[in-house]
């Protein structure tokens, strides 16, 4: 279970980063609807790809507040992974799965994905624990406006099977509204399962 310390960590980090979030990843959507030729319920790979670039592309352009670091193997599909060194965490990105009850996708097959899915903690020196703070950051282009929120997930989930989330919060436009709606709020842990109908990749 996602420990209170990290819980409140991430509402706050979230919040710090929500209007460069949006501020870039509007632009993204906007300017692959004018520039991807081909309809996104035809081509929406197409789509998925370019959206992704875009929306790296965007965040390049000035540091991301708060030490955040854009991270990830580009050429991996695109990955796109924000991570805080200092903090030990990172938002994996993701576009909301199109295919499960509430939009988590599974970890695959990958390795390194599977792991990064897992709530298995950190040990240190003295038995001392760190909390497992890889996360999701889920984009949903198709709602008006776009919307994003943060997942942790706490197994990879399984092809046609669940994916078991102890965190889930929307990260709202309003920083402060964010802020102030999770503060101390264990009522908006969500322990759930999703179920997963199709395979996917990484896309924004």
């Amino acid at each position: 279970m996602l420990d209170d310390v990290t819980r409140r960590i991430i509402i706050r980090e979230g919040a710090l980063l929500s209007s460069t979030l949006y501020e870039h990843f509007d632009s993204a959507v906007a300017e692959t609807r004018a520039k991807v030729r081909f309809p996104e319920n035809q081509e929406p790979h197409a789509h998925a790809f370019y959206r992704r670039a875009a929306f790296r592309a965007n965040l390049s352009m000035a540091p991301l507040p708060n030490e955040w670091i854009i991270d990830g193997n580009s050429r991996l599909g695109g990955q796109l992974i924000l991570r805080h060194p200092d903090l030990g965490a990172s938002l994996r990105v993701l576009s909301e799965s199109k295919v499960t009850k509430d939009g988590v996708p599974h970890a695959g097959t990958s390795r390194a994905r599977r792991a990064a899915w897992s709530a298995i903690p950190m040990f240190r020196l003295h038995g001392e624990s760190d909390a497992h703070r890889n996360f999701l950051l889920l984009t949903n282009s198709r709602s008006e406006p776009s919307a994003m929120r943060i997942v942790h997930t706490v197994d990879p989930g399984e092809y046609k099977g669940t994916v078991t989330c102890d965190f889930d919060v929307p990260v709202l436009r309003d920083e402060a509204a964010m802020a102030a709606t999770f503060e101390g709020a264990d009522e908006h842990e969500n322990f759930f399962e999703v179920d997963i109908d199709a395979e996917e990749t990484d896309s924004v």
